[in-house]
């Protein structure tokens, strides 16, 4: 991950909220999959920035011991259990979606 995470500034809130589902999942709206080109089918990693609330999605572009997950049809991915555990994620968590300006990643921040 680039340092580009701690440069609050070059995030754009999106002002999208997104929930997480009774089975782990979080669904990525259409229109920011689009733009990020993520597809049904496609792997994508999922990681956290340390002493935070925040998840960090992206496309998988390589070999990587981040957690991968697939896209689903509908667009959504299973957050695994361990981030789960360690941000203690509970059914109906909400987040705030930001997407960088100049990496294709989404910011997913944990409202309290």
């Amino acid at each position: 991950m680039t340092n580009c995470l701690l440069e609050r500034d070059q995030l754009t809130d999106t002002g999208i909220v997104c929930k997480l589902s009774k089975r782990q999942t979080i669904t990525i709206p259409k229109k920011i999959r689009e733009r990020l080109f993520i597809l049904a089918g496609d792997e994508v990693t999922i990681s956290i920035i340390a002493k935070s609330n925040e998840l960090i999605i992206q496309k998988n572009a390589g070999n990587t011991l981040e957690n991968k997950m697939i896209i689903n049809e509908k667009g959504a991915i299973r957050i695994p259990i361990e981030l789960g555990r360690f941000l203690s994620l509970n059914k109906g968590d909400s987040f705030l979606l930001y997407l960088a300006d100049h990496d294709p990643f989404i910011l997913l921040k944990k409202l309290n």
